[in-house]
């Protein structure tokens, strides 16, 4: 079909790639690519010639015919205006890219003249990580690394614009997975694309760190560390804690560790996503733990010498965070804090100023510590300087009070019995729920923290009651666990007969009391 009497009609031009991969903007060539994708015509020699294309320009557009007859196929009916509207299938983008015959960065830099189309083709990205994302993998992929490529080479307005777009694929993934949604990890698929562009890629995630960490800082230091205890690893959702480890991949550990202590350095900062990003990088890197000390030693120096008291509260908070990750990583908090402050001549508290300063500093947070804190403060006190025993004696004197306090309030208290193990059984039960596999951090501590898993946690989540007809996330975790030995089958079958006979005197008790309440009618 001669092309001057079909009904195509551009309204722009195209960049498409010659041999030497100069644009080429001559709309006859477009008009050619559009029968091509349109109408499905056979590609002819005589009008590769007549259009003056070169040898690669025509490798690469009977590719495309091969290609376009699987698009039409499933429905993509492309007209060539279509290239500048909101509704452009990424599919079509990608092959057309890929393909060298549309410049990417052209398609770009013609949608940076209309915000509006720029944000929709960010949305139509950022969705496309949710919406039939297995199928779209190597899409997303190519086009991902089309935008790195463009960052690594320009610095120009089409680059911002692949930087925003970028951010919002980035920040748009975050928010979803955060409120339960499961999706394809954008950070894994350029990780995984074969053309990985791993300068821009460092840069993208640098800044995507950066974004997590400043998100939303509502909570102030002193409240982290009574949250903190919820905030552990094991905790974390799958998809969060995938993420933040991905983000970390291209990095070496001490430049991660740098980004950190530069986010550490902001007015406002999300303690829960920053904590938790200390707990990834003791789990992603090898060297971690070293160089986590080495950082926390450094701050508890800094900030003793010159009183800054929040980059004191820090290095309390870090340490604490990675004690709680398991001993294989990291040393538990009563050790820690009894090999940094326990002998004077290595303490970083061993000059009086110094003392006054630590032991204010913990007095300030008595108000906001757990149980288990006190009680290690107190059976592994700080050394004490020359003429600062009275300092102590306060130190020992406010923290048995408090002590003393949390005793009385738990044995009087009809919450009591919400103890740490009854809280890591509700968010254990709770994260199976939502994702049906076991967290990571359960089977962890059934491997690193034995004496933990089978002296207190196995004991309460096998602790017998009435089981729902049709089962529920607590039961099916349990048959899960015994499909992986991690429950024995004599510690099941006990289970399994005490909720029988807890349920039968459960049931007989009702039945009697009802027989009470017919007497009195």
């Amino acid at each position: 079909m001669p092309l001057e009497n079909s009904e195509i009609s551009f309204s722009v031009t195209l960049a498409l790639r010659n041999s030497l991969g100069a644009d080429i903007y001559i709309s006859e060539k477009l008009d050619l690519l559009q029968e091509i994708i349109i109408l499905n015509v056979n590609c002819d020699e005589n009008y590769m010639k007549k259009y003056e294309l070169a040898h690669k320009s025509r490798a690469a557009l009977r590719l495309w015919l091969l290609d376009s007859k699987v698009l039409l196929k499933n429905g993509f009916h492309v007209n060539a205006s279509d290239i500048l509207k909101d509704e452009v299938p990424l599919e079509l983008i990608a092959k057309l890219t890929e393909s060298r015959i549309m410049s990417f960065y052209s398609y770009i830099d013609r949608l940076s003249g209309n915000a509006e189309k720029l944000a929709a083709f960010s949305r139509t990205m950022a969705d496309g990580f949710f919406e039939d994302f297995y199928e779209k993998k190597l899409v997303l992929g190519q086009i991902l690394c089309e935008m790195l490529l463009i960052l690594e080479v320009f610095d120009d307005v089409v680059a911002s614009n692949c930087k925003l777009i970028l951010d919002t694929i980035c920040r748009k993934w975050w928010t979803k997975i955060t409120s339960g949604e499961v999706g394809l990890n954008p950070c894994l698929v350029m990780l995984q694309h074969p053309v990985i562009v791993k300068k821009s890629l460092k840069r993208l995630f640098r800044r995507i760190i950066k974004y997590l960490l400043t998100l939303t800082p509502d909570i102030k230091i002193v409240n982290a560390f009574v949250e903190q205890s919820s905030w552990n690893f094991f905790y974390v959702q799958p998809l969060v804690a995938e993420t933040l480890i991905s983000l970390m991949i291209p990095f070496e550990s001490e430049e991660i560790l740098c980004v950190l202590n530069e986010i550490l350095e902001a007015q406002e900062i999300n303690w829960r996503n920053v904590l938790v990003s200390f707990s990834a990088f003791l789990l992603r890197f090898s060297n971690s733990s070293s160089l986590l000390k080495e950082q926390i030693s450094k701050w508890l120096v800094d900030s003793l010498q010159e009183s800054k008291e929040d980059w004191l509260l820090t290095a309390f908070l870090v340490a604490r965070q990675a004690g709680g990750e398991g001993q294989h990583l990291f040393p538990s908090y009563q050790r820690w804090f009894s090999e940094t402050f326990g002998d004077l001549s290595t303490s970083p508290a061993s000059s009086g100023r110094k003392f006054v300063f630590l032991v204010d500093t913990l007095l300030s947070l008595i108000q906001h510590e757990s149980l288990p804190t006190l009680k290690i403060h107190v059976s592994n006190p700080p050394a004490v300087p020359p003429g600062m025993e009275y300092k102590l004696s306060e130190f020992l004197k406010r923290h048995k009070e408090r002590i003393n306090f949390l005793d009385e309030a738990f044995d009087t208290t009809p919450f009591s019995k919400q103890s740490k193990v009854d809280v890591d059984i509700k968010l254990a039960v709770e994260s199976y729920e939502k994702t049906e596999k076991i967290p990571n951090t359960l089977i962890e501590a059934s491997i690193f923290r034995i004496n933990y898993y089978q002296g207190s946690f196995l004991p309460a989540l096998l602790s017998p009651r009435i089981i729902p007809d049709n089962g529920d996330a607590r039961e099916r975790l349990i048959d899960v666990l015994k499909s992986i030995s991690k429950i024995s089958p004599s510690q099941y079958s006990a289970y399994k007969d005490a909720c029988k006979k807890y349920a039968s005197e459960f049931a007989r008790g009702l039945f009697e009391e009802e027989d009470e309440e017919d007497l009195f009618m």
